[in-house]
């Protein structure tokens, strides 16, 4: 695990989710639907960040249905176009039908969870 110039810590080509990384074995941090969280056991912070993970597990959102809504004031989206234009139509992107069942699941998923609303 080495971190990015931006700060980001993940998983280099020698780790990996596989229980193994390039310097032994990996912590696992918490369980949550698309697997766990992956640390090596020998980085000098590793012991003091899995801690701090564990004993604020509770404050940690681990799917969408666990944190439903983003206010507007944390996050808002919002596309810089000039009001003057006519929108512009786009065609229908179609897609296998078990595609569309995945899309459409999504979609419910995120609507259900407020974040996102049809416009």
């Amino acid at each position: 695990m080495s971190p990015s110039p931006g700060g980001h810590v993940g998983l280099t080509g020698a780790e990996s989710p596989s229980g193994r990384g390039a310097h032994g074995p990996l912590h696992s941090v918490a369980k949550w639907p698309h697997g766990h969280t992956p640390l090596s056991r020998t980085l000098t912070v590793s012991e003091s960040l899995v801690g701090l993970l564990r004993e604020y597990n509770d404050i940690f959102a681990w799917s969408h249905d666990e944190m439903p809504g983003i206010p507007l004031t944390l996050a808002t989206h919002r596309l810089a176009v000039d009001a003057t234009f006519k929108p512009v139509k786009q065609k229908r992107r179609h897609f296998n039908t078990k595609q569309n069942a995945l899309v459409q699941e999504e979609v419910d998923k995120l609507l259900k969870a407020r974040f996102i609303t049809e416009s």
